[in-house]
């Protein structure tokens, strides 16, 4: 029963949001199409402006490593959780490893 919503505007995507989330646009080793997804995405760059839409407590998160899609104010903002989501992805693939040979069963 849950809707999806596409908006081209990211101002709309944010607004009243509670987690404004990206990923990279061009991963570390795609080499295809690098310049044309660039210029694609160059308007979705998630910034001071966009935050701003979102709720006042909002938070951002970034699965690393970044690139232009995301500005340093908010990268590097008191809103940014990036690096607590990174520490949570190390418990996680420990508890994989762990799991896989079977010291977690």
């Amino acid at each position: 029963k849950g809707k999806i919503k596409i908006f081209y505007d990211s101002k709309k995507s944010a607004f009243n949001s509670d987690v404004i989330f990206t990923d990279k646009v061009v991963s570390m080793n795609d080499k295809v199409n690098k310049t044309k997804k660039l210029k694609d995405f160059k308007n979705f760059q998630v910034n001071s402006k966009v935050m701003g839409c979102a709720k006042r407590d909002a938070i951002f998160l970034h699965c690393l490593p970044r690139g232009s899609e995301v500005s340093n104010d908010v990268f590097l903002g008191k809103q940014s959780r990036v690096w607590q989501q990174a520490l949570n992805r190390i418990y996680v693939q420990k508890s994989i490893l762990l799991y896989c040979f079977e010291k977690l069963r």
